[in-house]
């Protein structure tokens, strides 16, 4: 009996570790909505780069065809 009150004590305490766990590595709002505007901030400044570079490119060659005419 006293093993059987033993053991449900220590499955209620796996239990509970593993829920704290669960719980701990669960993202908080704030944190997606950080992740969130990281990843915007990223992919804006990488298509303003790659606007850029195509721009650069386009300049590139029409100063190459004027030079032809």
């Amino acid at each position: 009996m006293i093993n059987n009150f033993r053991l449900r004590d220590l499955l209620r305490g796996e239990e509970e570790q593993y829920l704290i766990e669960m719980e701990d590595k669960q993202e908080t709002m704030l944190e997606r909505q950080a992740k969130m505007r990281e990843r915007a901030k990223f992919l804006k400044e990488k298509r303003e780069k790659e606007r850029l570079e195509f721009v650069e490119e386009k300049l590139d060659q029409r100063w190459r065809y004027d030079q032809d005419l």
